[in-house]
């Protein structure tokens, strides 16, 4: 089993899978497809981005019906998601501000998301975890790295 696996299944989100039908681990992702997203997305991901995602590329509560809520989202739906997002908080500006500064690519399930944070210019200059809070509209650091997010 790799270390990124453990961490996953070890986390508070494999104790969430208890209630589901269990963890679902996407396929891995190829390091030209992360670097496709890169490019629309125009920025850099941290090298644990890539270690993850080329070790699954996502992790969501799968459901007795099939039904998977992602967690950490595919790379699929991370430039949709980033863009969802700041379509959803456009009615308030000082979310809508905040949406540009998060590239999303975990869900909590509440309503909160978490993120790399990012420079006016795109880049991602720290391996730090964000959570944007949707009920008080702020970004606020959440770990110094996704390893230490999963590890509690």
């Amino acid at each position: 089993m790799s270390k990124w696996r453990s961490l996953v299944e070890n986390s508070m989100i494999g104790d969430a899978a208890a209630d589901a039908g269990g963890l679902y681990f996407a396929d891995p992702a190829t390091t030209e497809e992360i670097r496709t997203l890169e490019q629309k997305l125009k920025t850099k991901f941290p090298k644990q981005f890539y270690e993850i995602y080329t070790d699954f590329d996502g992790v969501g509560l799968k459901y007795d019906d099939g039904e998977i809520i992602w967690w950490l989202l595919p790379l699929s739906k991370i430039e949709d998601g980033t863009e969802g997002l700041r379509d959803s908080w456009t009615d308030d500006p000082k979310s809508e501000a905040l949406a540009d500064k998060l590239i999303i690519f975990g869900d909590w399930y509440n309503g909160d998301v978490f993120g790399y944070r990012r420079s006016k210019s795109g880049a991602i200059k720290s391996t730090r975890i964000y959570q944007y809070e949707h009920e008080v509209g702020r970004i606020d650091r959440l770990d110094s790295s996704l390893d230490k997010l999963l590890r509690g």
